[in-house]
Order: C-alpha cells, then structure tokens, then sequence
C-alpha cells in the first residue's frame, strides 16, 4: 500500500475521513501562529485504512494552546498512530484532550496515542487528557505520555566536546524532533518541514 503524504501548517478546525485501502501520513505544525482552540476528527468509516499522523508543537506564546483530537474507529481493519512532539519555550502551555472510540463488534484495529514533550523553560507546561472508549474485544489500543526537558548528563557529554550550552541545546532540540522527521520518505517534504522547525528554534 503506497504511502500519501500530507503537510499543514496551523489549521484550523478538521474533519477529516480516510479512504478505503488508504495509507495517509498527516503532518501538522503547529506554532504561535495557531489560534487557541483547536479541534481535530480522524475518523475510519472504510475498511483497510491505515494513518500515521505527527503533530509538531513549538511555541513561546504563554495564551494556553487547547487541541482536542477525536479518533473515530468504526469498520474492521483499521489502524491509526498519533504522535504529538511538542517542545515549549518560557511560559508556553498546551493542553491536550484525546479520544480515541472502538465503536461495537470491530476486529482487527489497532490504534496508539503518543505524547512527548520538551519543556525549555520551568515556567512551560502541558496536560494531557486521555480517554478511551472501547467497546469492542481483541483490538489493540495504546497510549503513552512523557514530559521532561534536556538530560543534564547529556548536555555535559556535549559541552565536554567543544559545544557551548546553546548548541548543545540546540543539538538536542534537533534530535527529539527530528527522530520522526527522518522517518518521512519524501526528500523534499522531509527538508522542507526541517527548515521550517529549524526557524522556529532559538
């Protein structure tokens, strides 16, 4: 099944619906631009529909930044993977609501909810809010949250080699992010989408 890739800049609200026998990859930057309310549907009403969606978060702004994402299985044979990489500068706050629904009677879904986040500044904050609706036997569903800033051991190794602390940091920045950018096997989105995430890092 060919992979279709598909990248978004700040958007609004979306509802969005996959084809049968579609393979989606859904990449989406988010940055202080964003308005502060977002809500975004994924929903599988087609059988042998597969998606791998990324959210990139990088923002300084402190108003709050409220996503809500709702993750709709309703046919057999479907798999979802959301990923969200978020890293926050001074009193940046991002609030995270995520619902992922196995409606009745469905085999074969698998579907995962991963959050990580990069926290630069002791004043940035993210909550994450979870919530599983599963009402159907023998799916596989999964959900992991990790939030921390940069390994003092590390920043040590780095400095240790010649960096000074800020492109030690910066080094660090550029691998938390760039683990899932790499995986993009469109050249030239990979190295559009790295310049643009590059900007926005001090």
């Amino acid at each position: 099944m060919k992979k279709n890739y598909l990248y978004i800049t700040n958007p609004n609200d979306l509802n969005f619906s996959f084809l049968e026998n579609e393979s989606q990859n859904l990449i989406v930057l988010l940055t202080d631009k964003a308005e502060e309310n977002l809500k975004y549907s994924f929903n599988f009403p087609n059988k042998n529909a597969e998606s791998e969606i990324l959210f990139l978060i990088i923002r300084k702004n402190p108003i709050p930044l409220n996503i809500k994402i709702d993750i709709n299985h309703k046919i057999n044979n479907c798999k979802s993977d959301l990923k969200f990489k978020t890293i926050l500068f001074k009193e940046a706050k991002v609030i995270f609501t995520g619902n992922i629904k196995v409606e009745e009677n469905l085999k074969e879904i698998s579907s995962s909810m991963v959050h990580k986040n990069l926290l630069l500044s002791e004043m940035a904050k993210v909550i994450s809010k979870p919530n599983l609706e599963i009402n159907s036997n023998g799916v596989e569903i999964n959900h992991g949250f990790a939030t921390g800033a940069f390994p003092k051991e590390l920043l040590y190794y780095l400095e240790s080699r010649g960096l000074s602390e800020k492109k030690a940091k910066k080094a660090l920045i550029k691998a938390f992010i760039f683990n899932e950018i790499n995986a993009i096997k469109d050249k030239p989105l990979r190295k559009q989408i790295k310049k643009e995430t590059l900007c926005l890092i001090p």
